[in-house]
């Protein structure tokens, strides 16, 4: 890339990085600002959460929890699942004790399953899961979005 760019026009080398890199998406409303830029990476969260709900209970937590942190503080995080119990703890300050309390019993149910993998009584704790404490956090973010 670094001799393309010195060999080359400028125009060229403008070609060149059109073909490797992906292009911007336009935005549906036209203009790029933050506000817009939140919303569609918002939105595309929970289209996320939506196929997690029913997948993955440790996926759905982790996208719950940053639509949360989204939410609560109209910025933007990006962080792996490690950080989960981080951004829980960072939420106890901007949710109700309630929803901070669910939250936290979801991450702890969350933490036996994957430690269980797939053993005895796994799939009963992925039914307590899905039918109950997912709702739940689904829940909590449907309140912070109205």
């Amino acid at each position: 890339m670094l001799s393309l760019g010195k060999s080359s026009s400028i125009e060229a080398f403008n070609e060149s990085l059109e073909t490797i890199l992906p292009p911007i998406k336009k935005s549906s409303k036209g203009t790029f600002s933050p506000k817009n830029i939140l919303l569609e990476v918002r939105d595309s969260l929970m289209k996320d959460l939506e196929s997690a709900e029913t997948s993955d209970p440790a996926l759905f937590l982790h996208i719950a929890s940053l639509i949360l942190f989204s939410l609560t503080t109209d910025t933007l995080l990006q962080a792996s699942g490690k950080f989960v119990p981080q951004i829980i703890n960072f939420l106890a300050g901007k949710i109700d004790k309630e929803e901070h309390k669910e939250m936290k019993d979801c991450q702890e149910r969350v933490v036996a399953l994957i430690k269980m993998k797939n053993g005895q009584g796994s799939d009963e704790a992925r039914e307590h899961l899905t039918s109950t404490l997912l709702p739940a956090i689904k829940a909590i973010i449907a309140k912070k979005m109205k």
